[in-house]
């Protein structure tokens, strides 16, 4: 029986943040004291990922710690009273750490989500569709969407927080739909809380890379 590898036999594990948010859209930490909290807390590198903004953070980046470059992109339905009715949520994250960018907030268009997920895959990003359970999204509307890179299955602030469940259903009928991406779990961390503590979104969920060094590719 042939065996079939999923991780290399050699290199080391590091744990990752895929989904923070910082002061430079609406996080309480700024990108210094998010680097130092989650050092704390055992990881190794965060993506940063502010609201329709793609700022690079080499300055934060050492032997210890990798900043990787990304923005979260949304597209919205609201009612006539400007209430959130549906939402669709992705993370982009930049192949060149100093890749610098603002978007905008769009409407929520299947046409429009697939156009953008090929121009991104075309600027060189990784692309993940965010929480759908907390963006109110069926199966069959994830089916609509193509070209994404990898969904989050589990999203801290959306199921500690938020008390919906997680997205691992959803990704499990997307996989049998014959769609293809990779898991992820992320805290998407915005902001601390009136009892001062930050770890209700913060250091909660991760993803393990394994690589022979910790490098930006």
């Amino acid at each position: 029986m042939d065996i079939i590898e999923l991780l290399p036999r050699s290199g080391n594990f590091y744990k990752v943040n895929l989904h923070t948010h910082s002061t430079l859209s609406d996080g309480n930490f700024t990108p210094l004291e998010l680097k130092e909290l989650y050092l704390s807390n055992g990881y190794d590198a965060i993506a940063f990922t502010d609201h329709r903004k793609c700022i690079p953070h080499p300055d934060l980046t050492d032997e210890k710690f990798l900043a990787i470059t990304g923005t979260e992109l949304d597209f919205s339905q609201k009612d006539e009273n400007g209430k959130l009715l549906k939402a669709v949520h992705l993370n982009a994250f930049s192949y060149d750490p100093l890749k610098s960018s603002e978007y905008v907030g769009m409407p929520l268009d299947y046409e429009l989500i697939n156009r953008t997920i090929e121009q991104l895959k075309n600027d060189n990003f990784f692309v993940v569709l965010n929480h759908p359970v907390w963006s109110n999204m069926s199966s069959e509307e994830i089916e609509k969407i193509h070209g994404f890179d990898a969904m989050e299955i589990n999203n801290s602030i959306a199921v500690m927080f938020n008390n919906f469940s997680d997205d691992s259903a959803l990704y499990e009928y997307f996989l049998r739909a014959g769609g293809r991406a990779l898991p992820i779990a992320a805290d998407d961390s915005h902001k601390i809380f009136d009892d001062g503590s930050p770890f209700v979104e913060y250091a909660q969920s991760f993803v393990m890379v394994k690589t022979d060094e910790l490098s930006y590719q």
